[in-house]
Order: structure tokens, then C-alpha cells, then sequence
């Protein structure tokens, strides 16, 4: 990939857990600059209320999604840390996982509000 190229990923709707979570399935990925492979394909988390994230992330994680999408915004970053970390403790590691997150209007132009997200949800 040259360098400034922008790949697009797709960000998977709540309702397609269903499918997904009836068998793994092949996700193409994109080779990174630094040599990792990052799914094209990534678990969207917006508008999943808190006490239902674990299931959900669990359903991703199970149909072979290691790819998430979230935000301060959002509001359950602190119940999508809990569940990756979950999942990290049977046997998973973190270099397996891409978690992505975006920085609020209220937020810009402070070098510190993706580094909160990444603490929130971080493992």
C-alpha cells in the first residue's frame, strides 16, 4: 500500500450478528505498513447499549471478526474493554485485535481524547 492511501472498511450493522454468529467467516485483510494484517471488515459498536456489548463483541470475536469500531461518544467503551479483555484472558492475544475509535467535535485539537479512549477500553 503506498503510503497516503486510504483503504476503506466496511462496519459490520448490529442485525448481521445473526449471520455471523452461525459460522466464521473469511475477511479479507489489507497488509499495513508495518507489516500487520488489519481485516477489512470491522465490528461497528454505536448505538449498542451497554449490557449488551459483551454478547455482541463475543459473537464478532466468535465468527472471527478481530476488528472493532468505537467511540467516547458512544458511551460503552468501558463494556468493550471488559469484553475484549475477557476474551484476551482465555487464551487470545492483543496483537490479534484492531479497536478503532474517533475523536468527538467537543474533543479536537486535544492530543489527549484518543489516548482517554484507549485507556477506557484498552487492554
Amino acid at each position: 500500500m503506498r503510503r497516503g492511501t486510504v483503504r476503506r472498511c466496511l462496519t459490520v450493522p448490529i442485525f448481521a450478528l445473526t449471520l455471523l454468529s452461525m459460522a466464521k467467516v473469511f475477511i479479507p485483510t489489507a497488509r499495513l505498513e508495518n507489516g500487520s494484517e488489519m481485516q477489512k471488515l470491522s465490528l461497528g459498536l454505536y448505538n449498542v447499549p451497554r449490557d449488551q456489548v459483551k454478547a455482541v463483541v463475543d459473537a464478532g470475536l466468535a465468527a472471527g471478526l478481530r476488528s472493532f469500531d468505537s467511540a467516547s461518544f458512544y458511551d460503552n467503551e468501558v463494556e468493550v474493554g471488559e469484553a475484549l479483555r475477557s476474551w484476551m484472558a482465555s487464551g487470545h492475544d492483543r496483537s490479534e485485535l484492531f479497536v478503532t475509535t474517533k475523536v468527538w467535535t467537543t474533543d479536537l485539537g486535544d492530543p489527549e481524547s484518543a489516548a482517554r479512549s484507549a485507556e477506557t477500553w484498552g487492554p
